[in-house]
């Protein structure tokens, strides 16, 4: 069983495997692919907003697949870390707590790095001390234009509205309906908040290229899965049924559907993995997160970490860094971001 623990808490010897692990993960080619395994998982959370085939709505956001489809997504990723370093699991940001040594202590260069532009530390566009390659961000995968290739924040992390507070956690998850948690955990002072106050990157649909995107997200399925003590089980996933093809408890979820749907994010099926039509998921199948052999640090009965046997991907061999090519495809300017497509408050609660 991994346990994900309070990033907070991290010894400096976690710190270390993490950060080598996704340094890892970004220059090295999957097989098969010029993309990096790191960059592919940027390229899926891109394409999954706008879908055709069985699904035509956006497969993560602004509905009830919300929460499963980011838990198998940032499963898979753990599962890539663990292909470098098996004793690796995602950490989780513990926002909840506001900006004190809960998050200030995150933004370091030798953590994941300072805001603004970020220029030094694992994370920074030029290679240093901590990264010899550097951090490029592939534009062709950058919803939006920032500038070069280097990762973009906030010049602060106080900017806009505060922080979530422990005591509104605690009042989120008094509620009782799904239909009424999920859409409130995803919306503003949570999930949403955390986005726009990171801002730079993490205010668009390629948000996974901050990789703070992943401690994030672990805490939103920390919250979920606190949530989920209280409320197990299929019946209180979606019991309205609602959310369109692919948000429903036994629809196949994008990209692990067999195929059924296609992206129609511009340029960028050739940026994604391949997944067989034998790999299928959907939100049923991973409700109970122990079963995906995973819990959190601060659950009763969290089990001690034992090694987990990963068979590692294919990789290629590790690579320089990579030259970025411009967006070239028509109309990239407007192509909606973060903010405009879920990632901010959903159109609708369902």
């Amino acid at each position: 069983m991994n346990i994900r623990k309070n990033a907070a808490l991290l010894t400096d010897e976690e710190w270390d495997r993490l950060l080598h692990c996704l340094i890892v993960l970004k220059h090295t080619r999957a097989a098969d692919s010029n993309v990096t395994v790191y960059d592919q998982f940027v390229a899926i959370h891109w394409g999954v907003i706008a879908l055709v085939g069985d699904q035509t709505t956006n497969g993560a956001h602004g509905g009830p697949a919300f929460l499963p489809w980011h838990r198998e997504y940032l499963k898979r990723f753990e599962q890539a870390l663990q292909s470098v370093d098996p004793r690796v699991t995602i950490p989780y940001w513990n926002w909840a707590l506001g900006s004190d040594q809960e998050t200030t202590a995150l933004f370091q260069p030798d953590r994941m790095g300072s805001m603004g532009t970020v220029t030094s530390g694992y994370f920074a566009l030029a290679p240093n001390q901590e990264n010899p390659d550097g951090w490029p961000v592939r534009l062709d995968l950058r919803s939006g234009a920032l500038g070069d290739a280097a990762l973009k924040r906030n010049a602060t992390l106080n900017m806009g509205p505060g922080w979530p507070t422990a005591t509104g956690v605690a009042g989120l998850l008094t509620i009782s309906s799904f239909n009424q948690f999920r859409p409130a955990l995803e919306a503003s002072p949570y999930h949403n908040r955390i986005h726009v106050r990171v801002g730079g990157d993490m205010v668009r649909m390629t948000s996974p290229n901050d990789p703070i995107f992943f401690l994030h997200h672990a805490q939103i399925d920390h919250i979920w899965a606190m949530w989920q003590k209280d409320h197990p089980g299929s019946a209180n996933y979606n019991p309205l049924n609602t959310g369109g093809q692919g948000h429903k408890l036994n629809d196949w979820m994008w990209p692990w559907d067999g195929g059924a749907s296609q992206t129609t994010t511009p340029n960028i099926n050739n940026l994604l993995p391949f997944f067989p039509q034998t790999d299928r998921v959907s939100p049923v199948m991973v409700l109970n997160h122990r079963d995906l052999q995973y819990c959190y640090d601060d659950e009763e009965n969290c089990p001690c970490p034992k090694p987990v046997a990963v068979v590692p991907p294919q990789f290629g061999t590790r690579i320089p860094r990579e030259l970025v090519r411009p967006i070239t495809w028509p109309g990239w300017e407007n192509f909606p971001t973060t903010i405009l497509r879920g990632e901010e408050d959903p159109p609708t609660l369902m």
